[in-house]
């Protein structure tokens, strides 16, 4: 869940708030599979992240689960 409150943090313009918010997400979940669905929720909305915060920290986020 945290990692979707980290996307809507993105949207809302709080990319930092957004960041913890992944990190606290990979803390909670050590599973490989839960880091695969949550690359997957981030990749079916990209454009929309990389429009708000640029395709650079888009991909830091994703660089984050791997």
């Amino acid at each position: 869940m945290n990692h979707v409150l980290g996307i809507i943090e993105i949207l809302n313009n709080n990319y930092e708030d957004g960041i913890i918010r992944f990190k606290t997400a990979l803390d909670h979940n050590k599973s490989q599979m839960v880091k695969k669905a949550m690359i997957g929720h981030l990749e079916f909305i990209s454009d929309i992240i990389i429009e708000k915060i640029g395709k650079e920290k888009y991909d830091s986020i994703i660089k984050l689960f791997q």
